[in-house]
């Protein structure tokens, strides 16, 4: 190796820049991310798909049409947002959005068909290891007047996920024509709504505001009133990231009420479906009948959808009869 010429602290100089600048084009950067996951919840034509793609892309238009696409079965997405600020370091910030069917409609069956989706949204989250939630953001589209029902649908969304109360934000969508001062209305009228203030208490108790660009207004040259409205959705985009942002204390999935609930029904069901399992192999062992095959592979497969809110003992004897079960049912059909 050749002797160098250079001084010392020349040559240091010199190779510290050259990584410098090799790493500048560096084409895979890694960067420290925190975690926020979210629940939008709400009811049907609440505007919880339009919030979503206006937290994603403020300055898309929305169609009259789609202001409210309902969202057929829970959807799970992700995306990374860089922040950036002249006074603080950059944070980047990893983001998972649940995005719920409509719930909560005063009909005949609704109450159970509510319990059925969120204790499936449970289990989905848990089968892609999100056991922690930040916020849940429950969703209610700002009307004329106020509508009675969503109040009543909060009330049962409060219920039902009890345990998760303390990280329940109201998010009012169609605001895009409110003024600072008339948000502020619109959460006095709730205010004043009777038994809402006791109600809004078991939550954060914070109003938060959504709105998207109208394409009509485009579609008609309004360029004043797209420039206004554009300032307005973005100020209230930028104040939901923030809540996001500092939404730093998740609660757990496995410690709610609900979780507890499809726990015991796990246990119950496994009891039944075993007994039924062992009383028909004890009868014939080789070939076990069942009265009714097709209600007992409904049976195991529910068993089995419950397993990731499982732990323990519980888990592992559950996890074992259901393979046993399952490959059982595969040799009758």
């Amino acid at each position: 190796m050749a002797v160098e010429s250079k001084p010392l602290s020349e040559r240091q100089d010199e190779i510290a820049n050259y990584l410098a600048e090799k790493g500048e084009e560096n084409t895979f950067v890694l960067r420290e991310a925190e975690k926020r996951n979210i629940i939008f919840v709400g009811k049907t034509r609440s505007g919880k798909s339009t919030a979503l793609k206006v937290l994603k892309e403020p300055y898309n238009l929305v169609q009259k049409g789609s202001m409210f696409s309902e969202t057929v079965n829970a959807e799970i997405s992700h995306f990374t947002v860089e922040r950036h600020s002249g006074t603080a370091a950059e944070i980047n910030y990893n983001i998972g959005i649940i995005d719920t069917p409509g719930l909560f409609e005063m009909t005949a069956g609704s109450a159970s068909r509510d319990i059925e989706v969120l204790e499936g949204l449970i289990m989905r989250c848990l089968n892609v290891e999100i056991k922690k939630i930040n916020i849940i953001f429950f969703v209610i589209a700002h009307e004329d007047s106020i509508n009675v029902q969503d109040i009543q649908s909060l009330e049962r969304f409060v219920k039902l996920f009890e345990g998760a109360e303390n990280h329940i934000h109201l998010l009012v969508t169609k605001c895009e024509d409110l003024t600072d001062d008339e948000k502020q209305n619109v959460i006095g009228e709730y205010m004043t709504l009777p038994g809402f203030s006791e109600l809004i208490a078991k939550t954060t108790s914070k109003f938060h505001f959504s709105g998207g660009i109208p394409a009509i207004i485009a579609d008609q040259g309004f360029e004043d009133q797209i420039k206004l409205q554009s300032s307005r959705v973005v100020a209230m985009r930028n104040e939901v990231f923030e809540t996001i942002f500092n939404a730093k204390d998740p609660f757990d999935l496995n410690a709610l009420k609900m979780s507890d609930n499809v726990r015991k029904r796990a246990v119950e069901s496994h009891q039944k479906l075993a007994a039924i399992f062992e009383s028909s192999q004890a009868t014939n062992p080789i070939n076990p009948p069942l009265s009714n095959p097709v209600g007992f592979k409904a049976g195991v497969q529910q068993l089995s959808s419950w397993i990731p809110v499982l732990s323990g003992p519980d888990r592992k004897n559950i996890t074992a009869f259901v393979q046993r079960a399952m490959e059982y049912i595969r040799l009758l059909e």
